[in-house]
């Protein structure tokens, strides 16, 4: 068995700052209040690729984003219901010199709501 076999992908919680550039006619969202902690399940219909030489997971250059959905959970149950929020996907690089992630963007659909416990893109 190689490392990957061995070391199943899985997301984990980054505490980087992450800069994005938002568009001038972008509104911050309304303060709602506290939220409760929320666990974002990701599920993908393609796996990330293993290289061994650089002991990391991979995403090929040619790949087009893949079909995927996004769950929210609360407390370990599923967020359902009319929550108002929306999930936004971005493809980030880390910037070592100011412990940052500094969004590169993607083309296509990359923001969505959350309706139902579940958001997906295509």
């Amino acid at each position: 068995l190689d490392f990957a076999d061995k070391v199943p992908f899985m997301w984990e919680r980054c505490t980087a700052q992450l800069r994005v550039a938002f568009a001038a006619d972008a509104q911050a969202p309304a303060d709602e209040g506290e939220l409760a902690p929320l666990t974002v399940r990701v599920v993908s219909d393609k796996e990330l690729l293993y290289s061994e030489k650089k002991r990391q997971w991979t995403w090929h250059k040619k790949w087009t984003l893949p079909r995927f959905s996004v769950e929210l959970l609360s407390g370990g149950a599923l967020l359902t219901g009319s929550t108002g929020l929306w999930v936004h996907v971005t493809a980030v690089v880390f910037n070592e010199a100011d412990d940052r992630l500094d969004e590169v963007g993607l083309s296509g659909k990359t923001s969505a709501p959350y309706v139902g416990g579940i958001c997906s893109f295509q």
